[in-house]
């Protein structure tokens, strides 16, 4: 009885590496990449590992000199151009920790570039705005203030200046 192949077919790794890759060249791999390589992926001489930098696209390198720890990448075919990808966004109004997590976790793995959080700010447009209006009303502390109107004004302030106001607390945080 014949063997059944691998599923799918064909299948090669892929590996992201930081120099830029060209037709011809040779890429020394050690530590973590060529741990991947040869230890999990199982790689030996002649085998197929499909490169890509971020700047050219993706390559076919073909294994040589497979060492213990360390091996060499020979660059041979350019398969395609880089994909130009666009700018996602999420913008959120999370309710509940647990979920956040998992929808966190979603939105890095599907590449989403942002994720503003609108339950933030609105409520800070909810304090801002609600207390002017309980001024301006005469009431007390103790009457409750509609948080849609706000969660609808955060949407639109994340909207159009999202980017500057992430930017602008991650500055001020020192985080960038």
């Amino acid at each position: 009885m014949p063997a059944t192949p691998a599923w799918p077919p064909d299948s090669s790794p892929r590996l992201f590496v930081e120099e830029p890759l060209t037709h011809g060249a040779q890429v020394r791999l050690d530590g973590a990449q060529a741990h991947y390589l040869l230890s999990v992926m199982r790689v030996k001489d002649g085998d197929t590992v499909r490169l890509f930098d971020d700047r050219t696209g993706e390559w076919r390198g073909i294994a040589t000199q497979v060492r213990k720890r360390d091996l060499i990448l020979d660059v041979r075919d350019h398969l395609r151009e880089r994909e130009i990808v666009p700018n996602l966004w999420l913008c959120i109004a999370p309710t509940k920790k647990g979920r956040i997590d998992w929808v966190i976790e979603k939105a890095c793995e599907l590449g989403v570039d942002r994720i503003l959080p609108i339950i933030l700010i609105s409520s800070l447009v909810g304090a801002i705005l609600g207390s002017i209006w309980l001024v301006a009303k005469g009431r007390d502390r103790a009457t409750p203030i509609p948080f849609g109107p706000y969660l609808a004004i955060a949407g639109w302030v994340v909207f159009f200046w999202g980017n500057d106001l992430v930017d602008g607390y991650l500055h001020f945080a020192g985080l960038r």
